[in-house]
């Protein structure tokens, strides 16, 4: 039996690596080669098994009691109270679970994601929020004494006849600190920390002007929430001071590259993982939010603050009438008994917006006025930081930004302060605990289901339908779900996801400080006996998939990656790779994770990753679609030159006679198999640049695990004795149309979307039905495809490139997504196909020269542009649709922009009324 070697009572067992192995609890360092080979045989059954949640789990409570509850027993018993891994250790202890550790932790990211507390979990909490708040005392009472001021000199101005909303904020403050029992009241509901600070200044302060104290205070809190790091390559004066530079790096450059050739050098270098160390010496670092969205945010929630003041103000004796605030209070004032007619109701609600926004305003103009903050236009390089998705400009303008001051940044040690890490707003997380139950809820609510307090709701409704019920226009929403749906939500809810480890293992690494730990551990279920801070995907992938490219949507493809391994890795070690999803419906009725990473809607990666917790017996009905889906990944692979099969006995036969190449493949995807041979596998399984529906990391995982589940089945022969947690996709076959097909009684439509079976029992496709529609319209010179012909005789010198560029466009792949999109009702088949995942702001706009506008054409990753660009490289002769890019992205001769916006527009146009041809609906034209 292998010992516990390594054992410290100081630090708390870590629990990712000993689940799964029998006896090494306490184990705190990675096992010798002796002991590797007797761990091998303590693997317990764990990875398969379903989590066991303790009974009497009433998950429609209020979590905050029951946080409290957890936090003050840990208080009273638990050892070594600065980490919270002890908390782990107590429960286990304890309860013989670590449930309530879960339920701690799961409300203290969700209050992390909200930036409502530090990031800093694990140690020093006490002291990480004390600095915090401290330095946001001090920072608030630079600004409210500026917004008093202001305030104050306001009311001593010569305003009479429209008094300024500014000089309400000096008789609200006047009249509550007045009364001493109402004072009291507000000081205990918000500024506990200041009321029992030992800064006098700052309690003196709250007893004389609260109201300009919370109001600033308000401001700094959903500034520093708002905030993002932007970070910047440091500048080069010359070539020589470049080359001296990459030859420090041990990168050897030739004097014939150019500046910007040597500079994206430079780039890549800098991102390779050995270089992470060294990399902050040549960036420097700011922060900076957008201002409109800070603006809408901030004077929303301060007229929040101010609604709660005209409640206190209320409770005031003898105090002025302020005509809006009736209607702030729902007419509760003890000396209000007369109902605002529905004119002076909606006047009141215009003076009380405009008293918010001129209040925010102030608080912003009163942060510069203290020096802390700047105004300013944003920089290309901080487009990345300030936008979660691509930012698409006009190349002739970036928005405005409220960026943090130099004073300020050195203040707040260039940004390595806690009050940085307790407001910055973390990524949302899937669930280390069970989600909330969704149960009914009223008109015009969202509900509360899913993440346990922050985000909490089980319907996602549209702002304008809200709007509408809350200005009593509207007695009801769009969509109000039945308690079936709510039951379906909370069944989904309900569902154990773990990381597939074999698959992770195979495409990722862990990392310290940048670089990759060392020694490795032999196996990724030891990892947490080796010390990690991270994950990255390992070299060749980066290279396969040409992720080092610094356009905006590569990068946004890397941030998207490095989110899912950073998330998977905190899954594995903060919940022992057992983790929910929270759902919810929007307001059309369709289901959704609330988190993207990790989730069966999300990307290629997440859903690669994923594996059920709890592992099934496969039976003959699960191999069967285990086949099916084998099929949908391999097929375009192992028999390219092949038709597509529509029968789905007819897939599971090919995979049959290809199994031993299939299985071959899987047992080749691991850590072990030589980068030369690896290299040449990848491209095999075509590993590549990733477009919007790649799914090559879901072949690498399916093969991966395929290999595991065939092997099992070679040693035990029976299909109800293998076991597997693999999710199987299967999709709809065009599901607005079916809908469409059922509703019109249209046969026809029905068999090409497989409602109803075709009479020679070939399965419809819709796809394919319009795309021969569009090509051979267009070849028998119909009316309808005169524009489309036009362009392509002005692109194409001949008719063999005619050909050829209809043959590559009208295709199913190319049709798919217009069909699909038609069937939900879209009319704008262009942008769809112009622009980047055929986002409406998506648009390609480039700049035929530096002193002219930029031109709007066909985006470097749309659909379209990717098929002219595939077409060019292989045959050649579509120069006239070719976008060229200088190092900023935007040159490109404006001829190229303006043919191919029209190409685009022309195509859009036409496809729609082929797909109304074939549908047998009419679609009138759409102008652009």
């Amino acid at each position: 039996m292998v010992d516990k070697s390594g054992s410290k009572t100081t630090e708390p067992r870590r629990y990712f690596s000993t689940l799964y192995y029998k006896n090494q609890t306490s184990r705190q360092n990675l096992p010798t080669m002796e002991e590797q080979q007797e761990l091998e045989n303590l693997l317990t059954g764990y990875e398969s098994e379903r989590y066991q949640i303790p009974d009497g789990i009433d998950t429609t409570v209020d979590p905050r009691n029951e946080v409290k509850r957890i936090e003050e027993e840990y208080e009273r018993h638990a050892k070594n109270k600065s980490d919270m891994r002890w908390l782990r250790e107590y429960c286990l202890e304890t309860e013989g679970n670590d449930y309530n550790y879960r339920f701690w932790l799961q409300y203290q990211v969700e209050q992390i994601s909200a930036g409502n507390r530090s990031m800093r979990l694990l140690k020093n909490r006490s002291k990480e929020f004390n600095n915090a708040m401290l330095k946001l005392s001090h920072l608030t009472l630079e600004v409210a004494e500026n917004l008093y001021t202001m305030s104050y000199d306001v009311v001593n101005s010569e305003v009479t006849n429209n008094i300024h909303p500014l000089a309400y904020l000096i008789e609200l403050n006047s009249r509550v600190r007045s009364d001493i029992i109402i004072l009291n009241n507000v000081k205990e509901l918000h500024f506990q920390y200041e009321r029992d600070c030992d800064n006098n200044i700052v309690k003196q302060y709250v007893e004389e002007k609260p109201l300009f104290y919370h109001l600033s205070n308000t401001m700094l809190q959903i500034y520093f929430k708002s905030i993002r790091k932007s970070t910047k390559l440091k500048f080069f004066k010359n070539k020589d001071e470049l080359l001296a530079t990459l030859a420090n790096l041990d990168v050897i450059a030739a004097n014939d590259e150019t500046f910007d050739e040597l500079l994206n050098r430079l780039r890549n270098e800098l991102l390779l993982a050995h270089n992470q160390s060294v990399a902050n010496n040549f960036y420097r670092s700011k922060y900076v939010c957008e201002t409109n969205s800070f603006f809408r945010k901030l004077h929303n929630k301060i007229g929040k603050v101010l609604e709660k003041w005209a409640r206190y103000y209320g409770m005031v004796p003898q105090k002025n009438k302020l005509d809006f605030f009736p209607t702030l209070v729902e007419m509760s004032w003890a000396d209000n008994t007369e109902r605002l007619d529905y004119k002076n109701h909606e006047n009141a609600k215009k003076k009380f917006r405009s008293l918010s926004i001129k209040t925010a305003t102030s608080c912003i103009f009163s942060a510069f006025s203290a020096n802390l903050i700047n105004f300013d236009a944003a920089s290309i390089d901080e487009l990345d930081s300030l936008y979660d998705s691509d930012y698409e400009h006009s190349g002739t303008s970036y928005p405005n930004v409220i960026r943090m001051s130099k004073k300020l940044y050195e203040n707040l040690n260039r940004g390595d302060h806690a009050i940085i890490r307790h407001f910055q707003m973390d990524e949302k997380r899937n669930m280390y605990c069970l989600p909330r139950t969704h149960t009914p809820f009223g008109i015009g609510q969202r509900g509360n289901g899913g993440f346990l307090h922050n985000e909490s709701m089980s319907v996602s409704l549209h702002p304008a339908l809200l709007n509408l019920v809350d200005e009593g226009r509207l007695n009801h929403t769009r969509f109000e779900p039945t308690q079936e749906t709510l039951n379906a939500l909370n069944i989904l809810q309900e569902t154990q996801w773990s990381i597939n480890l074999d698959f992770l293992d195979f495409i990722a690494d862990f990392t310290l400080e940048g670089k990759k730990v060392s020694p490795y551990p032999i196996n990724i279920r030891q990892g947490a006996w080796q010390r990690s801070d991270n994950m990255e995907l390992k070299e060749i992938f980066v290279d396969k998939m040409k992720l080092r490219s610094q356009d905006v949507a590569t990068k946004s493809r890397v941030r998207t990656i490095n989110a899912n391994l950073k998330q998977a890795r905190k899954n594995l070690f903060n919940s022992g790779n057992i983790f929910w999803h929270p759902w919810f419906c929007d307001w059309r009725g369709r289901f959704n994770t609330k988190v993207n990473e990790l989730s069966p809607q999300g990307d290629d990666l997440s859903k690669a990753m994923l594996l059920f917790a709890e592992w099934k017996p496969l039976g003959e009905v699960g191999r069967y679609w285990l086949y099916v889906r084998g099929y949908d990944l391999l097929r375009k692979v192992i028999t390219p030159e092949l038709p597509k099969i529509d029968q789905f006995s007819e897939q599971v036969n090919w995979v049959e006679k290809h199994i031993e190449e299939i299985v071959d493949l899987g047992k080749k995807l691991n850590r072990h198999t030589p980068n030369d041979e690896l290299s040449y596998l990848l491209d095999y399984l075509q590993v590549k640049k990733p477009g919007p529906k790649a799914e090559s990391f879901q072949r690498i995982a399916f093969l991966i695990e395929f290999a595991r589940i065939q092997n099992q089945y070679n040693r035990v022969k029976d299909w109800e004795q293998v076991y597997s947690g693999l999710p199987v996709h299967l999709d709809a076959s065009c599901n607005g149309f079916q809908h469409i097909a059922a509703l019109t009684r249209n046969e026809k439509l029905a068999m090409s979307v497989n409602l109803l079976n075709n009479p020679n029992g070939k399965k419809g496709d819709l796809y394919q039905e319009v795309a021969d529609e569009a090509k051979n319209s267009l070849l028998n010179n119909s009316e309808e495809s005169d524009d489309v012909r036009s362009l392509l005789s002005t692109i194409c010198e001949t008719e063999e490139l005619q050909q050829i560029l209809i043959d590559g466009i009208f295709t199913r792949d190319f049709c798919k997504p217009l069909v699909m999109i038609t069937g939900y009702g879209a009319r704008d088949l262009a942008s769809q196909i112009m622009n980047l995942n055929g986002k409406k702001r998506r648009g390609g706009r480039f700049k035929p020269s530096k002193d002219k506008k930029s031109i709007p054409t066909l985006h470097h990753e749309s659909l379209l542009y990717q098929v002219i660009e595939s077409l060019h490289e292989e045959h050649g002769g579509f120069e006239k649709l070719i976008l060229s890019k200088d190092k900023d992205g935007y040159m490109t001769p404006a001829d190229n922009c303006i043919l191919g916006r029209e190409f685009g527009l022309a195509l859009g146009n036409y496809i729609r009324y082929c797909i109304g041809v074939v549908t047998d609906f009419k679609f009138e034209e759409v102008k652009q």
